[in-house]
This record gives C-alpha cells, structure tokens and sequence, in this order.
C-alpha cells in the first residue's frame, strides 16, 4: 500500500483569525509533513466587500487591501514551513469570491485599478507554486474523495453535502465539524462527507454575543495511489493544542 498523507486547512478569515490556532496549523504542516497541502478556502474575511458592506468603493478598497496583506502574511507562514515536496492547492472560498463581484461591481469608477482585483493575483498564487481551483470547478478529487469549500450551512450540512455532492467529500464553510456516511452500494469504500472546523475567531462581531458551535482543527486525509481508498479524520485544536498520533502541537 502506498498512501499519501493530505492535510486541509480550514476558514482562517484573516484578519479575524485566530492566532493561537492558526499557529499551531503551523506546527502541524511543519511536523506533519504533508504530500498534499489544501487551503480549503475563506483565507480572508474580505468583509469589506462583501454585498452587505455599506462604505463607498475608496474605503472599501483601502480596507480590502489591509485585508490581503494580513491574509498574505499567513499565507508566507504556511509557505515557510511546507515541504518543497508538498503539492499545494488552494480552494476558492464563498469569502474570496466576494472581491471579484466586488470589482465587477465598481470596474467603471476603479479604471486601471480593476486589472489585477481578482484574488490569484493579490495572493500571488501562481508565484507561491499553488493550483488555483475556483469554486465551480470543485471538488478537487483524489483517489475516490474530494475536497471542497462547501455548499451548506444548515444543521444537517453533511448529509447535504454527501447526498447533493454524490461523492464523498471533505470541506470547510460551517466552521463545526460533522460527519455524515450516505447510502452507498461500495462494499469496500462508504460514501461519506466530513467538515473539518476553522481557524478564525469565535466570537465574530455578526453573532452579537451568540455562542455558536464551532470548533477549531485541521483536517487529514490518507488516500492510498493504488485503489483510491481513504482513511480521513478531523483533529481538533483545543486551548491551542492538537494532538496527532500522539504528538503534541502547541501554537501558544
């Protein structure tokens, strides 16, 4: 058996991240050494452009740009300790996809400004060694599951996502982890989807002091080359610590 190890890193929404998680997904990537890395979308907030933002398009752009630059410093972080061996791929998340309808929007008063708004460019994902994979070309499929932003936000999201996907599937989006096995006639592989958590912070100025029930970690996947069968789990981050096979990761 030859397997490949997968890490999937979830909602960061720089700069409303969580640091103390975001660097121990650090530690792991560093520790874990992955032969696959995904950024399973949401990197950045991008509130600033969102449909709902009320500002006009000068402020809106100054606030996108601090914004990417805070997204671009975790981006170089990640970069910094992921093996030159590892395959890095970056999923366009529903967050990332605000700057483009954003820039649609506005192209007649932002002129020369537009070329270059769209968000490969202001995250230099072709320079950092990344695929890009846009929203409506997801999932990105290995062996026999993919990987996705996701689709659902409701309290049964993953029997959504494995009924509606028609595969199993791995993704972020609700920032709680759930897991769900669908009816399947595969003796050998279940169909089943998984959501991995996030990093950003919980409380969220939108839920106006509302707990919620998310759940920081980081998601890995072994897919075995030959077959196409895969092993996932989701590993929590708690108070800053995720333990992986009995190793220790602190990021505080």
């Amino acid at each position: 058996m030859s397997l490949k190890k997968i890490l999937c890193i979830p909602d960061i929404q720089a700069p409303k991240h969580d640091e103390t998680a975001v660097s121990t997904a650090v530690s792991i990537v560093k520790g874990e050494k992955p032969d696959i890395l995904i950024h399973i979308g949401d990197l950045c907030a991008l509130d600033s452009v969102a449909t709902y933002a009320k500002t006009d398009w000068r402020s809106a752009l100054e606030t996108a740009d601090s914004e990417i630059a805070s997204a671009n410093l975790i981006l170089d972080r990640f970069d910094q300790v992921t093996p030159k061996k590892t395959k890095t791929i970056f999923l366009e998340g529903n967050h990332e996809r605000r700057l483009l309808r954003w820039a649609v929007k506005f192209a007649v008063p932002l002129g020369s400004r537009f070329k270059g708004l769209n968000i490969e460019d202001q995250l230099y994902i072709e320079k950092r060694g990344y695929e890009f994979i846009r929203m409506e070309n997801q999932p990105y499929n290995v062996g026999k599951i993919g990987f996705c932003h996701g689709w659902y936000a409701n309290i049964h999201h993953a029997k959504a996502t494995v009924e509606k996907g028609g595969q199993s599937l791995m993704y972020g989006h609700t920032h709680d982890a759930q897991s769900f096995t669908g009816m399947h006639l595969d003796s050998e592989q279940p169909r089943m989807a998984q959501s991995i958590g996030c990093l950003c912070k919980y409380n969220q100025a939108y839920l106006n002091g509302r707990p919620a029930n998310w759940i920081h970690g980081v998601g890995i996947v072994y897919v075995d080359e030959k077959t196409g069968r895969f092993w996932p789990t989701f590993h929590p981050i708690i108070a800053g610590e995720c333990v992986i096979n009995g190793k220790v990761y602190n990021g505080s």
